[in-house]
């Protein structure tokens, strides 16, 4: 009888089971692995596709974690150009401000010192962990000028509180 194509002899039963041969496509389709049963793809298709999927899956996966980075980076860049500004208020308490309170002043200064170069270290952090070396670039200049701003305010109201700590 015809199957699809093939023919398939029949034999004498042996041990109870009749034993078939196919020929032509039927032959070819009984040898073809299960993947090919199944999907009508070779294992080595099947597999190339599977890669692919992997590779978009990882390509995906590091665009999400460097643009996660980026965002990480970026915040403690925002709680820098932030905290500069207190240096304004600090300037003209230390200034105008009543001279028993100018230790207040300096301590504001220290803390505000200490927040700006905490933050820059956490830029830094993530700052390494990045490939985009455009974006690592302009955040590193952002970065530099900030600290530079900070070290320049901070002296320059340091000097103030030490010359009026120095005349009491």
């Amino acid at each position: 009888s015809a199957v699809s194509g093939a023919w398939i002899e029949r034999s004498a039963p042996r041990d109870g089971f009749q034993v078939r041969r196919a020929t032509g496509a039927m032959r070819h389709w009984c040898s073809a692995s299960p993947v090919r049963r199944v999907t009508g793809r070779s294992a080595s298709q099947v597999d190339a596709a599977a890669d692919r999927r992997v590779v978009e899956r990882d390509a995906a996966r590091t665009a999400a974690v460097e643009g996660a980075t980026k965002y990480a980076a970026e915040v403690p860049l925002r709680v820098m150009e932030t905290s500069l500004k207190s240096y304004e208020l600090l300037c003209e308490m230390a200034e105008k401000g009543n001279p028993a309170s100018i230790s207040d002043v300096g301590v504001g200064a220290v803390a505000t010192r200490a927040c700006i170069e905490g933050a820059a270290l956490n830029v830094r952090i993530n700052l390494c962990q990045l490939k985009d070396e455009k974006f690592k670039t302009s955040l590193n200049e952002k970065l530099r000028k900030l600290r530079a701003d900070c070290e320049s305010r901070f002296k320059a109201i340091s000097q103030v509180v030490e010359g009026k700590l120095g005349k009491s």
